[in-house]
């Protein structure tokens, strides 16, 4: 006797197999028998005319710190994701080492109703389990947390000391259940890292086989310069590498996608472990301070508002802004999307350009302006990216999803701002689109949601529909699956998603969240 029967659905086993029409038997928090003729569960879900998968697995996540905000994570449990690998891009929940640090988040989350008192990984996933969670969450530790405990945020080179205090914090954090370590060139104090430092602090990724992700140094005209940087690390501190959502911006830099092309192959054709993520909207996000000349940032938050509030530092800082992006367009196609201060909310969806217009600014005076209000809180979106180049790398074999998105929800502290839509729509418009299209096939577009980033992490007994497997499943209707959420109106659940399970027990029903948090922390080498 089964404690949950799925039955009459079309079965998608995550690895790329054959569909096939079967039942799933579950008991407690894992799947125990898959196949025809089953015996009775105690409890029975009828699956006609949908499709039954894993649940999908976010490899590329924000969510840091929206599961303290909000353990209900409800813009991703609702679109079938059942885990997520936060602490991408450089910047992760923890380590928190210094008081600098401490107090640049306490700013930038005030207001949501969380204090920052954790400080390891440990301390971390106590509160994330005290409070439950909706889904299961992973973690890398940020180099720049890293770096960040060791060094503030100066632009320094370390010395050989504080690269030997940096492996050993990475040491720590990767015991203490880290997947992996992830880099962000392009943020601070990433930004002030040169190839050398990041190789010489992986070894302890190595020893411990963790996974390495790096959002590169450039994504545009050095996009493939960048790239094998990356390779170049990965090799010589002998990791496996996830290229995070890997992208050619700007228009004049689209035809650089197949120099990264052939970078990744030649990699991979070394026999080396060479990846990536990608997201299906060709708009990316970020912070709008990313436009700032690097040297902007030195020092910490505090150093870089006095910096935007020094009107010669601003002409200084123009001039460089002004050289680095000569596009004619460069302002139009850098969107507001988030802000809280509530005197620049008119801003929100609306363009640099526009703004600067309206008000008969410079745009650089714009930019620092609304950054200096906003205390560097303000959200960008950017439109940079071709249609063509995305479904080129969702057709590579070596690419898988990840939504680069914090969970949001449309209630609260969450539902602030018109964020990127990818944190609403990311898996469903995957299959509601790009499937639909022809671009990928069904049973591969789920391996490149399930079972391939499960292996990539590094995640035990997730990520498939087998025996002996966590029953975290998804169940969908292929013909209503439809990503709703637009960058006018980001707030808005898919439709289509019937139910999804973590761990064993239901959390969605036709498209509802239930409030169950059945989700765990998964800590590397520690099972489950």
């Amino acid at each position: 006797m089964f404690d949950l029967k799925i039955e009459g659905g079309t079965i998608y086993d995550g690895k790329g197999g054959e569909p096939f029409q079967g039942e799933i038997g579950i008991k407690a928090e894992k799947i125990v028998a898959v196949g025809r003729g089953l015996g009775e569960g105690r409890e029975r879900i009828d699956a006609s005319g949908n499709i039954v998968a894993p649940g999908f697995v976010d490899i590329h996540s924000h969510s840091d710190f929206s599961a303290v905000i909000n353990p209900n994570l409800e813009s991703k449990i609702r679109q079938g994701v059942t885990t997520e690998l936060v602490g991408n891009c450089g910047f992760s929940a923890c380590p928190i080492l210094n008081e600098q640090h401490r107090a640049d988040l306490s700013r930038k989350y005030a207001g949501c109703g969380i204090e920052i008192g954790w400080t390891w990984p440990e301390d971390y996933f106590s509160l994330l389990e005290r409070s439950g969670i909706a889904l299961n969450i992973a973690i890398l530790v940020g180099h720049g947390n890293i770096r960040t405990g060791v060094m503030g945020r100066s632009s320094a080179s370390p010395t050989e000391d504080e690269l030997d205090r940096m492996r050993r914090i990475a040491a720590r954090c990767l015991q203490e259940g880290a997947f992996g370590m992830s880099t962000g060139l392009i943020y601070p104090p990433g930004t002030f890292s040169t190839k050398e430092e990041i190789i010489a602090v992986l070894p302890p990724v190595k020893d411990c086989g963790g996974l390495y992700t790096t959002h590169m140094r450039n994504e545009g005209e050095r996009l493939g310069i960048a790239v094998r940087e990356a390779i170049e690390c990965a090799r010589k501190a002998e990791v496996r590498l996830q290229i995070s959502h890997l992208k050619a911006a700007g228009k004049e830099n689209w035809a650089n996608i197949e120099e990264a092309f052939e970078a990744i192959e030649s990699a991979r054709g070394e026999g080396l472990d060479v990846t990536c993520d990608r997201y299906p909207y060709i708009a990316a996000s970020t912070s709008l301070d990313t436009v700032l000349p690097n040297w902007a940032y030195e020092g910490g938050d505090e150093r870089e508002l006095a910096r935007l509030a020094d009107a010669r530092t601003r002409e200084a800082m123009a001039r460089e802004i002004r050289q680095n992006h000569p596009e004619d367009d460069f302002w139009s196609r850098l969107i507001v999307s988030t802000v809280w201060a509530e005197e620049l909310k008119e801003y929100e969806g609306t363009s640099l350009a526009a703004i600067a217009q309206e008000k008969g600014e410079d745009c650089c005076e714009v930019l620092f302006d609304i950054l200096l209000k906003d205390q560097l809180r303000a959200e960008m979106v950017s439109l940079s990216m071709c249609e063509e180049n995305l479904e080129k790398v969702l057709q590579k074999p070596y690419a898988m999803i990840g939504s680069d998105g914090a969970a949001k929800a449309d209630y609260g502290v969450l539902s602030i701002g018109k964020p990127h839509p990818r944190t609403y729509g990311t898996f469903p418009r995957v299959i509601a689109r790009y499937v639909k299209k022809g671009v990928l096939g069904m049973a591969e577009a789920i391996a490149k949601m399930t079972s391939m980033p499960a292996k990539k992490i590094g995640l035990e007994g997730r990520g498939a529909i087998s025996e002996g497997a966590y029953a975290d499943i998804v169940i969908f209707d292929p013909d209503t699956l439809m990503d709703t959420a637009t960058f006018d109106d980001p707030h808005r659940y898919p439709e289509g998603i019937e139910r999804v399970m973590v761990n064993g027990k239901v959390a969605v029903e036709t498209g509802r969240f239930l409030g169950v948090l059945n989700g765990r922390v998964l800590r590397k080498g520690m099972g489950g």
